[in-house]
């Protein structure tokens, strides 16, 4: 009876083995992915820890940046309602140019220029004229 569950017990073992031998030859899919590893991959591997780690430092990085940008605008929104209200001070202009000059940067830095209108665009452009061609990456 030891010997049949034994047996029995490496046969199970053996069929793992090549299911995972399978599995490591062949693309992983999961509802349309496709993943290739193969033996020689695996060593090259980073640590799963380490690369979740390393992405969300990158993501926070760009909602960090996105976040900044989001105050610059509205900031320059602020900016031109002062600006139809009167406030035609030098030091105003100045102001608005530089934040427009900064969203401009923002925008393509991070690669968003799509989500914006062509008009608010050339608005930004507008402003930063002053200071040089910013114009922004459009797809």
């Amino acid at each position: 009876m030891a010997l049949t569950v034994h047996t029995s017990l490496k046969l199970h073992v053996h069929k793992i083995s090549l299911l995972a031998l399978f599995f490591l030859r062949s693309p992983l899919q999961a509802e349309g992915l496709v993943v290739n590893i193969t033996e020689q991959d695996m060593p090259a591997l980073k640590d799963e820890v380490v690369a979740i780690s390393e992405l969300i430092v990158s993501h926070r990085k760009h909602l960090d940046r996105q976040l900044q940008l989001k105050e610059q605008m509205v900031q320059f929104q602020m900016q031109k309602d002062e600006l139809l209200r009167g406030n035609l001070t030098q030091k105003h202009a100045r102001a608005m140019v530089i934040n427009a000059t900064e969203i401009l940067l923002g925008i393509n830095q991070e690669h968003i220029a799509y989500l914006f209108s062509r008009e608010y665009l050339e608005e930004l452009q507008f402003f930063s004229a002053v200071v040089g061609k910013n114009r922004p990456v459009r797809p």
